[in-house]
């Protein structure tokens, strides 16, 4: 699915790349428009794009993120041992900067696309009729591979299962961290103030109680999605939401891995 995902970007790269012309066109557009000043160096915490603020808030977030998070924990325990753990994140790396990359080129042909000069009759197509950011290379492929048969749906599909590969894993965090680190206490507390010996139940019972776990939870994210609408792009309610919960986390690990007197 990965390799699949990939290639529908770079087919709408390609394409996008032949509509404006060449990729010199789509560079000179992004420059002209200040998009390619990578090495914005001054330190403002005001201002969301520069070098420095996203080198420091990129770190900050990947290593709360691959370093701390539940969902992160659960898949490199479910690694056969440590250094399959290890590859594992060795490989994500350079594979994610790929991926990014491409992502990132991408972006700036659909900016050439409809704010540069069309090559046919030097027109500027201006902004597509979209209610979101997030919207514009759905609306590109709808517009340029409508006419392909069955693109639009493998696009689409691509799209909604990078999506539910993340929220599966989500979900199970959910559950597992409210089944442990909720319930559980609460059942053995309950257990102890009653008097009624071991209050772990079998795992069965566990089991259902988690799939019920992530049903709710699915259900609660499926109504909260309809709020995205007007809390702007999902990168940034991404980083927004993260950032306020990853933070405290991160600090709380490291608490304990480098102050001795830490305890729970």
């Amino acid at each position: 699915m990965a390799v699949v995902i990939l290639g529908t970007i770079i087919v709408v790269i390609i394409k996008g790349t032949f509509a404006t012309g060449n990729l010199a066109f789509v560079w000179e557009v992004n420059k002209n428009a200040n998009r390619t000043d990578l090495f914005q160096f001054p330190f403002d915490p005001a201002e969301r794009f520069t070098f420095s603020n996203l080198v420091i808030g990129a770190f900050l977030t990947d290593v709360a993120m691959w370093g701390v998070s539940q969902t992160s924990v659960q898949r490199f325990l479910s690694a056969k041992s440590l250094s399959h753990a290890r590859i594992s994140i060795a490989l994500n790396m350079p594979l994610l900067m790929i991926l990014l990359s491409i992502s990132g080129l991408q972006g700036l042909v659909m900016y050439a696309f409809y704010y540069g000069e069309n090559p046919v009759d030097g027109t500027i197509r201006g902004p597509p009729n979209t209610t979101s950011p997030d919207q514009i290379t759905v609306y590109f492929v709808s517009e340029q591979f409508g006419g392909i048969p069955g693109f639009q749906g493998l696009y689409i599909s691509c799209l909604v299962a990078g999506s539910l590969s993340t929220i599966s894993s989500n979900l199970n965090a959910l559950s597992s961290v409210t089944l442990v680190d909720v319930i559980r206490p609460i059942r053995q507390w309950r257990s102890k103030t009653r008097d009624e010996g071991d209050p772990t139940p079998s795992d069965l019972y566990d089991t259902k109680l988690s799939k019920l776990l992530v049903a709710v939870y699915g259900t609660l994210g499926l109504g909260l999605s309809y709020l995205c609408i007007s809390l702007g792009t999902l990168v940034s309610l991404f980083n927004t939401l993260f950032g306020a919960v990853g933070g405290p986390l991160l600090g709380c690990f490291s608490l304990g891995m480098f102050w001795k007197r830490a305890n729970t």
